[in-house]
């Protein structure tokens, strides 16, 4: 979980200085998509911050209130996250919506607009990596649901770059059409995140892979004449059998 705290810390830091980042080069050189990129980088970031306080509460110490722990407070940010993700994905929705029919125009080849794009996606690839290292590590969904996000952030980088040499050479409709694809796709991954966040805070049965191999591993001890009634509940990143 220490693990888990130090990499959405870093994550949650190292965004928000890109997003300063991709906001000023935006408002400098007039590039109205690095600028919503901008505020794409700030819903990471609540993004991260959830995952952050949800694994420092899953963290504390078992309590006379709490016997359990508060791990499930793990499993509740990563819900919230896909809530995020959701939100974010309707937002690009109605963004490239808008976009399809524009076709903005500009004199002077955008080098360091086209730059900034270029620092996002390789940030978005080493944050993407590491997450995912981690959460499997770890067992943290948060952080694989945050390290989804941040595969998508590639892809959404690649698209800036792309719709801002578009806007320059002003062809139309592309990147409105772009925007709306990756947001579709986005808006995929919230509604996953979330809903199974959902069945494991209501105790579904989804390791039946675990419970099949925990049951035949029990059969071959000598002496077992069979085994009956084995549960699996998700406490965030523990699996309680």
């Amino acid at each position: 979980l220490e693990k888990g705290q130090r990499i959405a810390l870093f994550s949650t830091l190292l965004i928000f200085a890109l997003a300063l980042l991709k906001a000023f080069v935006g408002y400098m050189f007039n590039s109205p998509l690095l600028i919503a990129d901008a505020w794409h980088s700030g819903a990471d970031i609540l993004i991260n911050l959830s995952s952050l306080i949800g694994l420092k509460l899953a963290s504390k110490k078992k309590s006379n209130r709490f016997p359990y722990g508060l791990y499930r407070a793990e499993t509740l940010a990563c819900l919230l996250i896909g809530a995020m993700i959701a939100i974010i994905g309707l937002d690009m929705v109605k963004d490239g919506w808008h976009k399809l029919f524009l076709t903005d125009s500009q004199d002077v080849f955008p080098v360091f607009p086209i730059g900034a794009s270029i620092a996002s996606c390789a940030v978005a690839t080493v944050l993407a990596v590491k997450q995912r290292a981690i959460g499997d590590a770890i067992g943290s969904q948060a952080l694989l649901a945050t390290a989804k996000e941040a595969f998508f952030d590639i892809f959404t980088s690649l698209f800036v770059l792309i719709g801002i040499v578009f806007v320059y050479a002003q062809i139309p409709y592309v990147e409105g059409g772009i925007i709306i694809l990756i947001a579709v796709l986005i808006l995929k991954l919230g509604t996953e995140t979330a809903w199974k966040s959902i069945m494991i805070l209501m105790d579904a049965d989804m390791d039946t892979d675990l419970k099949s191999a925990i049951e035949e591993q029990l059969n071959r001890i000598d002496g077992v004449k069979g085994v009956a009634g084995v549960r699996i509940r998700r406490s965030g990143p523990f699996k309680i059998v």
